[in-house]
């Protein structure tokens, strides 16, 4: 019975330490999305390197970022390490040529590809993304149900 009780307190401490503070777990605000755009109206996401901002939808914005494949990928605005809406939103790093998304917030500065993957930073997590479905003619719907 003691060697049991040893060996559950040694799983309950690895496990306690697994959740510590070095391990974030993003506890993502739900927002419903719905946006139809037709990226034939905004031609700044339609060239190489593209990307635009939807401020009017998603917890903190959408940034939607041309794949330049012909497909888009998008992401919202809020970065995984501040989940406050007091954070700064966001935004493309012009000192990376566009290539990677940056957290302009004090004390972050979290730095993600064009693909939302997390590349350095306290944030420790990827983007929160949406789905973004062709629907034809340039037609483009962007949604999270």
């Amino acid at each position: 019975m003691k060697k049991f009780l040893i060996v559950l307190f040694l799983a309950v401490a690895t496990f306690m330490q697994a959740c510590g503070p070095d391990t974030q777990q993003v506890g993502w605000p739900y927002k419903r999305v719905e946006k139809r755009l037709n990226v034939n109206n905004y031609p700044e996401l339609t060239k190489h390197n593209g990307f635009m901002y939807l401020n009017d939808v998603g917890i903190k914005g959408i940034l939607l970022v041309n794949n330049n494949d012909g497909s888009y990928r998008a992401f919202d605005r809020l970065c995984s390490y501040f989940t406050e809406h007091d954070c700064k939103a966001l935004v493309m790093d012009e000192d990376t040529g566009y290539s990677q998304i940056i957290d302009p917030s004090e004390g972050c500065r979290s730095h993600f590809s064009r693909q939302g993957r997390y590349l350095s930073g306290p944030a420790l997590n990827d983007l929160l993304p949406y789905q973004v479905a062709d629907e034809g003619n340039g037609n483009l719907l962007i949604y999270r149900y």
